[in-house]
Protein backbone atom coordinates (compact mmCIF):
# COMPACT_ATOMS: atom_id res chain seq x y z
CA UNK A 1 0.00 0.00 0.00
CA UNK A 2 0.95 3.60 -0.75
CA UNK A 3 2.90 4.83 2.42
CA UNK A 4 1.61 8.30 2.13
CA UNK A 5 -2.04 7.06 1.71
CA UNK A 6 -1.38 4.71 4.69
CA UNK A 7 0.03 7.24 6.68
CA UNK A 8 -2.87 10.27 5.85
CA UNK A 9 -5.59 6.78 6.97
CA UNK A 10 -3.72 6.56 10.36
CA UNK A 11 -3.52 10.50 11.32
CA UNK A 12 -7.34 10.27 10.49
CA UNK A 13 -8.34 7.52 12.39
CA UNK A 14 -6.02 8.42 15.25
CA UNK A 15 -8.00 11.95 15.12
CA UNK A 16 -11.17 9.95 14.86
CA UNK A 17 -10.16 7.55 17.92
CA UNK A 18 -9.60 10.76 19.96
CA UNK A 19 -13.14 12.52 19.17
CA UNK A 20 -14.90 8.77 20.28
CA UNK A 21 -17.07 9.55 23.25
CA UNK A 22 -18.22 6.97 25.61
CA UNK A 23 -21.97 6.86 25.58
CA UNK A 24 -22.47 3.95 27.52
CA UNK A 25 -20.03 1.95 30.13
CA UNK A 26 -19.80 -1.12 29.63
CA UNK A 27 -20.11 -3.96 32.21
CA UNK A 28 -16.57 -5.90 31.48
CA UNK A 29 -13.81 -6.67 33.95
CA UNK A 30 -11.05 -5.02 32.34
CA UNK A 31 -8.91 -5.13 35.00
CA UNK A 32 -6.96 -8.78 34.40
CA UNK A 33 -6.30 -6.66 30.82
CA UNK A 34 -3.82 -4.09 32.12
CA UNK A 35 -1.84 -6.30 34.86
CA UNK A 36 0.29 -8.09 31.97
CA UNK A 37 1.75 -5.94 28.88
CA UNK A 38 2.47 -9.31 27.64
CA UNK A 39 -0.59 -11.33 27.20
CA UNK A 40 -2.76 -9.57 24.36
CA UNK A 41 -6.13 -8.67 25.02
CA UNK A 42 -8.58 -10.28 22.29
CA UNK A 43 -12.17 -8.75 22.01
CA UNK A 44 -14.45 -10.66 20.00
CA UNK A 45 -18.20 -9.51 19.35
CA UNK A 46 -20.95 -9.22 16.67
CA UNK A 47 -20.09 -6.46 14.32
CA UNK A 48 -21.46 -2.62 15.42
CA UNK A 49 -21.87 -4.05 18.92
CA UNK A 50 -19.49 -1.31 20.18
CA UNK A 51 -15.72 -3.28 20.28
CA UNK A 52 -14.36 0.27 19.12
CA UNK A 53 -16.03 2.46 21.70
CA UNK A 54 -15.00 -0.14 24.21
CA UNK A 55 -11.02 0.40 22.66
CA UNK A 56 -11.76 4.35 23.90
CA UNK A 57 -13.23 2.91 27.01
CA UNK A 58 -10.11 1.30 27.66
CA UNK A 59 -7.95 4.39 26.77
CA UNK A 60 -9.99 6.48 29.14
CA UNK A 61 -8.29 4.48 32.06
CA UNK A 62 -4.38 4.59 30.99
CA UNK A 63 -2.11 7.46 31.97
CA UNK A 64 -2.36 10.85 29.69
CA UNK A 65 1.12 10.42 28.62
CA UNK A 66 0.24 7.11 27.09
CA UNK A 67 1.28 6.37 23.31
CA UNK A 68 -1.87 5.32 21.72
CA UNK A 69 -1.45 3.73 18.51
CA UNK A 70 -5.03 2.35 16.90
CA UNK A 71 -5.44 0.82 13.54
CA UNK A 72 -9.18 0.24 12.09
CA UNK A 73 -8.37 -2.33 9.35
CA UNK A 74 -12.22 -2.69 8.22
CA UNK A 75 -11.91 0.99 6.09
CA UNK A 76 -12.68 0.61 2.88
CA UNK A 77 -9.15 2.71 2.15
CA UNK A 78 -7.59 -0.04 3.64
CA UNK A 79 -8.95 -2.67 1.33
CA UNK A 80 -5.33 -3.05 -0.61
CA UNK A 81 -3.59 -2.99 2.79
CA UNK A 82 -1.01 -6.39 3.45
CA UNK A 83 0.37 -8.17 6.04
CA UNK A 84 3.91 -5.64 4.97
CA UNK A 85 2.14 -3.15 5.95
CA UNK A 86 1.94 -3.28 9.66
CA UNK A 87 5.55 -2.87 9.55
CA UNK A 88 5.12 0.30 7.48
CA UNK A 89 2.01 1.43 10.03
CA UNK A 90 3.99 1.02 12.87
CA UNK A 91 6.43 3.29 11.36
CA UNK A 92 4.82 5.56 10.30
CA UNK A 93 3.32 5.90 13.92
CA UNK A 94 6.61 5.70 15.56
CA UNK A 95 7.93 8.87 13.31
CA UNK A 96 4.68 11.18 12.82
CA UNK A 97 2.36 10.38 15.80
CA UNK A 98 3.57 9.03 19.17
CA UNK A 99 3.82 11.50 21.90
CA UNK A 100 6.89 10.00 23.87
CA UNK A 101 9.38 7.04 24.02
CA UNK A 102 9.80 6.94 27.48
CA UNK A 103 6.07 5.92 28.11
CA UNK A 104 4.47 2.72 27.18
CA UNK A 105 2.85 1.60 24.38
CA UNK A 106 -0.91 0.52 23.66
CA UNK A 107 -1.34 -0.83 20.15
CA UNK A 108 -5.07 -0.88 19.22
CA UNK A 109 -5.76 -3.03 15.86
CA UNK A 110 -9.60 -2.68 15.32
CA UNK A 111 -11.50 -5.72 12.84
CA UNK A 112 -7.95 -6.90 12.76
CA UNK A 113 -9.59 -10.37 10.87
CA UNK A 114 -9.61 -8.34 7.41
CA UNK A 115 -5.95 -8.71 7.00
CA UNK A 116 -4.25 -12.05 6.12
CA UNK A 117 -1.78 -14.07 8.24
CA UNK A 118 -2.43 -10.85 11.05
CA UNK A 119 -1.54 -13.34 13.76
CA UNK A 120 2.40 -13.06 13.19
CA UNK A 121 2.50 -9.61 13.36
CA UNK A 122 0.55 -9.37 16.67
CA UNK A 123 2.81 -11.53 18.22
CA UNK A 124 5.53 -9.53 16.92
CA UNK A 125 4.21 -6.30 18.37
CA UNK A 126 3.24 -8.22 21.59
CA UNK A 127 6.72 -8.49 22.57
CA UNK A 128 7.93 -5.47 21.66
CA UNK A 129 9.05 -3.78 25.09
CA UNK A 130 6.63 -1.52 27.03
CA UNK A 131 3.94 -2.77 24.57
CA UNK A 132 0.50 -3.77 25.60
CA UNK A 133 -1.73 -5.09 22.59
CA UNK A 134 -5.45 -5.08 22.15
CA UNK A 135 -7.02 -6.74 19.13
CA UNK A 136 -10.42 -6.56 18.08
CA UNK A 137 -12.68 -8.92 15.67
CA UNK A 138 -16.08 -9.62 14.37
CA UNK A 139 -15.53 -13.56 13.73
CA UNK A 140 -14.49 -16.74 15.95
CA UNK A 141 -11.17 -16.67 14.22
CA UNK A 142 -9.61 -14.61 16.58
CA UNK A 143 -10.02 -17.77 18.86
CA UNK A 144 -8.77 -20.21 16.60
CA UNK A 145 -5.53 -22.77 17.83
CA UNK A 146 -3.47 -21.36 15.18
CA UNK A 147 -3.87 -17.71 16.59
CA UNK A 148 -3.14 -19.32 20.10
CA UNK A 149 -0.51 -21.58 18.88
CA UNK A 150 1.59 -17.99 18.07
CA UNK A 151 0.68 -16.27 21.48
CA UNK A 152 1.73 -19.84 23.25
CA UNK A 153 -0.69 -18.82 26.06
CA UNK A 154 -0.49 -15.27 26.19
CA UNK A 155 -3.65 -13.97 24.97
CA UNK A 156 -6.58 -12.40 27.50
CA UNK A 157 -10.02 -12.89 25.92
CA UNK A 158 -13.11 -10.48 26.42
CA UNK A 159 -16.14 -11.01 24.51
CA UNK A 160 -18.45 -8.15 24.31
CA UNK A 161 -22.27 -8.26 23.16
CA UNK A 162 -25.17 -5.57 22.20
CA UNK A 163 -25.83 -3.67 25.66
CA UNK A 164 -27.94 -5.45 28.29
CA UNK A 165 -30.37 -4.67 30.38
CA UNK A 166 -28.68 -3.82 33.27
CA UNK A 167 -26.28 -1.26 30.97
CA UNK A 168 -29.12 0.65 29.96
CA UNK A 169 -30.69 1.42 33.24
CA UNK A 170 -27.53 2.56 34.31
CA UNK A 171 -26.34 4.13 31.44
CA UNK A 172 -29.93 6.43 32.04
CA UNK A 173 -29.39 6.11 36.12
CA UNK A 174 -25.57 6.65 36.58
CA UNK A 175 -25.77 5.96 40.81
CA UNK A 176 -26.42 2.39 41.24
CA UNK A 177 -28.55 3.95 44.75
CA UNK A 178 -30.98 5.84 42.68
CA UNK A 179 -31.67 2.92 40.97
CA UNK A 180 -32.47 1.01 44.45
CA UNK A 181 -34.62 4.27 45.14
CA UNK A 182 -36.35 4.45 41.80
CA UNK A 183 -37.97 0.98 42.55
CA UNK A 184 -39.96 1.94 45.54
CA UNK A 185 -41.48 4.44 44.04
CA UNK A 186 -44.87 4.26 40.89
CA UNK A 187 -43.36 7.22 39.22
CA UNK A 188 -39.90 4.86 39.37
CA UNK A 189 -41.34 1.89 38.41
CA UNK A 190 -43.08 3.72 35.11
CA UNK A 191 -39.48 5.18 34.18
CA UNK A 192 -38.37 1.67 34.35
CA UNK A 193 -40.68 0.04 32.34
CA UNK A 194 -40.33 3.06 29.75
CA UNK A 195 -36.73 2.18 29.50
CA UNK A 196 -38.02 -1.79 29.18
CA UNK A 197 -40.20 -0.50 26.07
CA UNK A 198 -37.11 0.96 24.44
CA UNK A 199 -35.20 -1.98 24.92
CA UNK A 200 -37.80 -4.14 23.65
CA UNK A 201 -38.53 -1.79 20.39
CA UNK A 202 -34.99 -1.21 19.63
CA UNK A 203 -33.01 -3.59 21.11
CA UNK A 204 -28.94 -3.40 22.39
CA UNK A 205 -26.83 -2.60 19.29
CA UNK A 206 -25.56 0.53 20.27
CA UNK A 207 -26.55 2.52 17.69
CA UNK A 208 -30.28 1.40 16.62
CA UNK A 209 -30.92 1.92 20.62
CA UNK A 210 -28.71 5.27 21.17
CA UNK A 211 -30.78 6.80 18.29
CA UNK A 212 -34.00 5.02 18.83
CA UNK A 213 -34.10 3.87 15.58
CA UNK A 214 -34.71 -0.20 14.44
CA UNK A 215 -34.66 0.91 10.77
CA UNK A 216 -31.18 0.95 10.61
CA UNK A 217 -31.07 -3.18 11.90
CA UNK A 218 -31.47 -4.24 8.58
CA UNK A 219 -28.57 -2.61 7.07
CA UNK A 220 -26.69 -3.65 9.81
CA UNK A 221 -27.69 -7.01 9.27
CA UNK A 222 -26.45 -6.23 5.88
CA UNK A 223 -23.51 -5.56 6.48
CA UNK A 224 -22.77 -8.48 9.03
CA UNK A 225 -23.81 -11.01 5.85
CA UNK A 226 -21.53 -8.77 3.15
CA UNK A 227 -18.19 -8.57 5.22
CA UNK A 228 -18.25 -11.62 8.00
CA UNK A 229 -19.89 -14.13 6.42
CA UNK A 230 -19.88 -14.10 2.66
CA UNK A 231 -16.45 -13.21 2.60
CA UNK A 232 -16.16 -16.97 4.12
CA UNK A 233 -18.12 -18.37 2.80
CA UNK A 234 -16.56 -19.19 -0.73
CA UNK A 235 -18.04 -22.97 -1.67
CA UNK A 236 -21.19 -21.71 0.03
CA UNK A 237 -24.40 -20.52 -2.16
CA UNK A 238 -25.11 -16.75 -1.28
CA UNK A 239 -28.97 -17.33 -1.70
CA UNK A 240 -28.99 -20.31 0.33
CA UNK A 241 -27.41 -18.48 3.12
CA UNK A 242 -29.65 -15.31 3.14
CA UNK A 243 -32.57 -17.92 3.51
CA UNK A 244 -30.73 -19.73 6.08
CA UNK A 245 -30.20 -16.65 7.87
CA UNK A 246 -34.07 -15.42 7.29
CA UNK A 247 -35.23 -18.86 8.69
CA UNK A 248 -32.81 -18.97 11.58
CA UNK A 249 -34.29 -15.34 12.68
CA UNK A 250 -37.66 -15.89 12.42
CA UNK A 251 -37.54 -19.23 13.94
CA UNK A 252 -34.96 -18.48 17.25
CA UNK A 253 -35.63 -20.49 20.12
CA UNK A 254 -37.65 -22.98 18.28
CA UNK A 255 -36.24 -26.73 17.27
CA UNK A 256 -34.34 -26.54 14.28
CA UNK A 257 -33.86 -29.47 12.12
CA UNK A 258 -31.16 -29.67 9.36
CA UNK A 259 -32.92 -32.44 7.87
CA UNK A 260 -36.57 -30.24 7.05
CA UNK A 261 -34.10 -27.37 6.52
CA UNK A 262 -31.76 -28.86 3.75
CA UNK A 263 -34.30 -28.88 0.86
CA UNK A 264 -35.82 -25.31 1.62
CA UNK A 265 -32.85 -23.83 1.13
CA UNK A 266 -31.81 -26.26 -1.63
CA UNK A 267 -28.57 -27.56 -0.63
CA UNK A 268 -27.34 -31.27 -0.68
CA UNK A 269 -28.27 -31.97 2.92
CA UNK A 270 -28.24 -31.44 6.43
CA UNK A 271 -24.24 -31.74 6.94
CA UNK A 272 -24.11 -28.84 4.48
CA UNK A 273 -26.83 -26.52 6.63
CA UNK A 274 -24.56 -27.28 9.41
CA UNK A 275 -21.76 -25.91 8.53
CA UNK A 276 -23.66 -22.94 6.78
CA UNK A 277 -25.33 -22.84 10.56
CA UNK A 278 -21.62 -22.99 11.80
CA UNK A 279 -20.65 -19.56 9.27
CA UNK A 280 -23.26 -17.51 11.60
CA UNK A 281 -22.50 -18.63 14.83
CA UNK A 282 -18.62 -17.94 13.76
CA UNK A 283 -20.02 -14.18 13.67
CA UNK A 284 -21.55 -14.55 16.59
CA UNK A 285 -25.06 -13.86 14.92
CA UNK A 286 -26.32 -16.94 16.41
CA UNK A 287 -25.85 -19.17 19.17
CA UNK A 288 -26.99 -23.22 19.39
CA UNK A 289 -27.95 -24.90 22.36
CA UNK A 290 -28.70 -28.40 22.58
CA UNK A 291 -30.88 -30.88 24.99
CA UNK A 292 -29.28 -31.52 28.31
CA UNK A 293 -28.36 -34.44 28.58
CA UNK A 294 -25.41 -36.72 31.02
CA UNK A 295 -24.79 -38.52 27.82
CA UNK A 296 -22.86 -36.37 25.61
CA UNK A 297 -23.36 -38.42 22.45
CA UNK A 298 -27.31 -37.85 23.41
CA UNK A 299 -26.55 -33.84 23.50
CA UNK A 300 -24.97 -34.19 19.85
CA UNK A 301 -27.41 -36.19 18.38
CA UNK A 302 -30.27 -33.58 19.80
CA UNK A 303 -31.67 -30.87 18.16
CA UNK A 304 -30.43 -27.71 18.13
CA UNK A 305 -32.09 -24.15 19.15
CA UNK A 306 -30.60 -20.84 17.81
CA UNK A 307 -30.79 -17.56 19.54
CA UNK A 308 -30.25 -14.22 17.45
CA UNK A 309 -27.63 -11.59 19.45
CA UNK A 310 -29.75 -9.25 19.16
CA UNK A 311 -34.24 -9.87 19.67
CA UNK A 312 -34.91 -6.54 17.70
CA UNK A 313 -32.60 -7.26 14.93
CA UNK A 314 -34.13 -10.94 14.88
CA UNK A 315 -38.08 -8.98 14.69
CA UNK A 316 -36.92 -7.17 11.65
CA UNK A 317 -34.60 -9.27 9.59
CA UNK A 318 -37.19 -12.42 10.19
CA UNK A 319 -40.55 -12.82 9.26
CA UNK A 320 -41.54 -11.01 12.60
CA UNK A 321 -43.40 -11.81 15.61
CA UNK A 322 -45.02 -9.23 17.92
CA UNK A 323 -43.17 -7.34 20.27
CA UNK A 324 -44.68 -8.39 22.89
CA UNK A 325 -44.23 -12.20 22.50
CA UNK A 326 -42.66 -14.51 24.49
CA UNK A 327 -40.49 -15.75 21.70
CA UNK A 328 -38.86 -12.24 21.79
CA UNK A 329 -38.68 -12.34 25.84
CA UNK A 330 -36.81 -15.81 25.20
CA UNK A 331 -34.31 -14.17 22.68
CA UNK A 332 -33.81 -11.02 25.91
CA UNK A 333 -33.79 -14.19 28.54
CA UNK A 334 -31.00 -16.35 26.71
CA UNK A 335 -28.95 -13.17 25.53
CA UNK A 336 -28.66 -12.40 29.30
CA UNK A 337 -27.74 -15.79 30.03
CA UNK A 338 -25.25 -15.78 27.75
CA UNK A 339 -23.76 -12.71 29.08
CA UNK A 340 -23.48 -14.67 32.60
CA UNK A 341 -21.12 -17.09 31.15
CA UNK A 342 -23.24 -19.85 31.48
CA UNK A 343 -23.73 -23.18 29.89
CA UNK A 344 -27.20 -23.31 28.64
CA UNK A 345 -29.69 -25.91 27.28
CA UNK A 346 -32.98 -26.79 26.96
CA UNK A 347 -34.50 -29.66 28.64
CA UNK A 348 -37.24 -32.55 27.68
CA UNK A 349 -38.65 -34.52 30.46
CA UNK A 350 -39.56 -37.89 30.72
CA UNK A 351 -43.27 -37.51 29.35
CA UNK A 352 -42.31 -34.55 27.18
CA UNK A 353 -42.54 -31.70 29.10
CA UNK A 354 -40.14 -28.52 27.79
CA UNK A 355 -37.89 -26.69 30.24
CA UNK A 356 -36.76 -22.98 28.25
CA UNK A 357 -33.31 -23.01 29.70
CA UNK A 358 -31.27 -25.13 32.19
CA UNK A 359 -28.52 -23.30 33.41
CA UNK A 360 -25.60 -26.15 34.42
CA UNK A 361 -22.55 -25.99 36.33
CA UNK A 362 -20.49 -28.18 36.77
CA UNK A 363 -22.08 -30.66 34.49
CA UNK A 364 -24.90 -30.36 37.10
CA UNK A 365 -28.22 -28.39 36.35
CA UNK A 366 -28.82 -25.94 39.12
CA UNK A 367 -31.26 -23.40 37.62
CA UNK A 368 -34.66 -24.21 35.66
CA UNK A 369 -35.87 -20.92 33.69
CA UNK A 370 -39.28 -21.17 31.87
CA UNK A 371 -40.05 -18.04 29.79
CA UNK A 372 -43.95 -16.66 29.28
CA UNK A 373 -45.33 -13.19 28.46
CA UNK A 374 -47.85 -13.14 30.74
CA UNK A 375 -48.93 -16.05 33.30
CA UNK A 376 -52.32 -15.34 33.45
CA UNK A 377 -53.93 -17.42 31.52
CA UNK A 378 -54.02 -20.72 33.82
CA UNK A 379 -53.60 -22.91 31.00
CA UNK A 380 -50.61 -20.97 30.58
CA UNK A 381 -49.61 -21.24 34.26
CA UNK A 382 -50.05 -24.73 34.22
CA UNK A 383 -47.48 -25.75 31.42
CA UNK A 384 -44.79 -23.60 32.79
CA UNK A 385 -44.88 -25.08 35.86
CA UNK A 386 -45.69 -28.93 35.21
CA UNK A 387 -42.49 -28.25 33.37
CA UNK A 388 -40.38 -26.92 35.72
CA UNK A 389 -41.57 -29.32 38.59
CA UNK A 390 -40.72 -32.10 36.22
CA UNK A 391 -36.90 -30.72 35.91
CA UNK A 392 -37.05 -31.09 40.28
CA UNK A 393 -38.22 -34.78 40.24
CA UNK A 394 -36.01 -36.03 37.07
CA UNK A 395 -33.03 -33.58 38.05
CA UNK A 396 -33.37 -32.59 41.55
CA UNK A 397 -33.30 -28.76 40.56
CA UNK A 398 -34.31 -27.12 43.46
CA UNK A 399 -34.05 -23.27 42.00
CA UNK A 400 -36.86 -22.63 39.41
CA UNK A 401 -37.80 -19.79 37.77
CA UNK A 402 -40.64 -18.05 35.34
CA UNK A 403 -39.60 -15.26 33.73
CA UNK A 404 -41.96 -13.05 32.17
CA UNK A 405 -42.83 -9.33 31.37
CA UNK A 406 -44.06 -7.96 34.17
CA UNK A 407 -45.98 -10.16 36.79
CA UNK A 408 -44.08 -10.55 39.94
CA UNK A 409 -45.62 -13.94 42.16
CA UNK A 410 -44.67 -17.13 44.01
CA UNK A 411 -45.88 -19.94 43.69
CA UNK A 412 -46.10 -23.22 45.70
CA UNK A 413 -47.10 -26.25 44.86
CA UNK A 414 -46.44 -29.35 47.36
CA UNK A 415 -43.64 -28.02 49.09
CA UNK A 416 -41.84 -26.24 45.92
CA UNK A 417 -41.13 -22.46 45.27
CA UNK A 418 -41.29 -20.94 41.94
CA UNK A 419 -40.21 -17.46 41.91
CA UNK A 420 -42.46 -15.36 39.01
CA UNK A 421 -40.66 -12.45 38.03
CA UNK A 422 -40.27 -9.63 35.36
CA UNK A 423 -37.36 -9.77 32.78
CA UNK A 424 -36.49 -6.52 33.81
CA UNK A 425 -36.06 -7.47 37.41
CA UNK A 426 -34.48 -10.64 36.84
CA UNK A 427 -31.76 -9.13 34.28
CA UNK A 428 -30.74 -6.28 36.54
CA UNK A 429 -29.90 -8.82 39.40
CA UNK A 430 -32.11 -8.59 42.17
CA UNK A 431 -33.12 -12.52 41.76
CA UNK A 432 -31.34 -14.90 43.67
CA UNK A 433 -28.86 -17.00 40.97
CA UNK A 434 -28.78 -14.24 38.54
CA UNK A 435 -24.79 -12.60 38.18
CA UNK A 436 -24.66 -8.62 37.84
CA UNK A 437 -21.37 -8.52 35.76
CA UNK A 438 -18.55 -6.16 37.54
CA UNK A 439 -17.47 -2.87 35.97
CA UNK A 440 -14.40 -1.17 35.10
Amino acid sequence: MDRAALAKVLHDQHDEFQRTKVEVQRFVDLEPHFKSLKHVSVITGVRRCGKSTLLKQICSKLPSAANIFYLRLDDPRLSTFLESDFETAYAIWLEEIRSSADQPSYLFFDEVQNVDSWERWIDYFSLRPHTKVFVTGSNSKLLSSEFSTFLTGRQLRLHLTPFSMNEILHLHFADPQSITQMRSSPEGQAEFQKLFTQFNLFGGFPRAYLDRNAAILPDLYDDILRRDILPRSKRARPRSLIELARILATESGRLFNRSNVAPIINVSGPLTVGKYCQLFCDAFLFQEIRAFSPSLRKQLRSLSKFYCIDHALSREVGLGFASGDSAQLEIMVFNELSRQRNSIFYWNSNKGYEVDFLVVQGGKPVTAIQVAYSVDNSSTREREVRALLAAKKELGIQHLIIITNSTTQELEIDATRIKVVPFLEWASGKTPGTKTPSTV
